[in-house]
């Protein structure tokens, strides 16, 4: 049976960690400003029956990136279209937070990622329901032909972005109805801000400290 040397296998966990990593298990993109037409029928952000316009909001869409796959694109945009897995959607409005996971999207939902050059967008618009049958829509948009704002589309990004003219549009939309109550709003125009994380895998971390380890230990037997 063929063994690797240990200096050999403590570089090779080394180059494993090293390696560029296409995915990112959670992908987040947030957006802040103010609403610009919105109901809440229920009172889920201390309104019931109230005019949510001119209300500062935040919103947050998160994905399982390993868990929804591309179905398409090129090398400049990645496509995730159809009924895919669960979202989690987290809105706060008037201090009051409305967090949502769903079950799964339905075939509606997509999102869209392209770093072309002037030509960069991201659009992630989901629908699904949660098991207690509670529906919920969220969209986050934003465009730009003026600058680069997004570095890559491959689920990895760090961005954190202003809206301002360079925008060609930037919108966020939320909509939810059910057993947990009736709410929506769209902020087009009013987003002021746009932001996207990634959290990487660990198992790249645990791959370098092991290879770092085990250099460091065969160096002490050779001293």
């Amino acid at each position: 049976m063929m063994t690797l040397r240990p200096t050999i296998l403590a570089l090779a966990m080394l180059a494993a960690a090293m390696a560029p990593q296409v995915q990112a298990n959670t992908w987040t993109i947030s957006a802040t400003g103010t609403i610009n037409s919105g109901y809440d029928s229920t009172g889920m952000f201390g309104k019931a029956g109230g005019n949510l316009a001119g209300d500062a909001f935040t919103e947050s869409i998160t994905i399982d990136t390993d868990a929804w796959k591309p179905t398409g694109g090129s090398s400049t945009m990645t496509d995730l279209i159809g009924a895919g897995p669960s979202f989690t959607d987290s809105v706060t409005v008037n201090g009051h937070t409305f967090t949502l996971t769903t079950t799964s999207a339905t075939s509606s939902s997509s999102i869209y990622l392209s770093d072309a050059p002037s030509n960069n967008f991201v659009n992630a618009n989901l629908h699904g329901n949660a098991a207690d049958g509670q529906a919920t829509y969220a969209e986050i948009y934003a465009y730009s032909k003026l600058i680069d704002f997004l570095p890559t589309s491959n689920f990895i990004e760090d961005v954190t972005e202003p809206i301002n003219s360079s925008f060609s549009q930037a919108d966020s939309y939320f909509s939810t109805n059910g057993v947990l109550g009736t709410a929506s709003f769209n902020a087009d125009p009013g987003m002021s801000t746009l932001a996207i994380s990634a959290v990487p895998e660990p198992a790249p971390l645990a791959l370098s400290g092991a290879g770092l380890a085990a250099l460091a230990l065969l160096r002490r037997r050779r001293g």
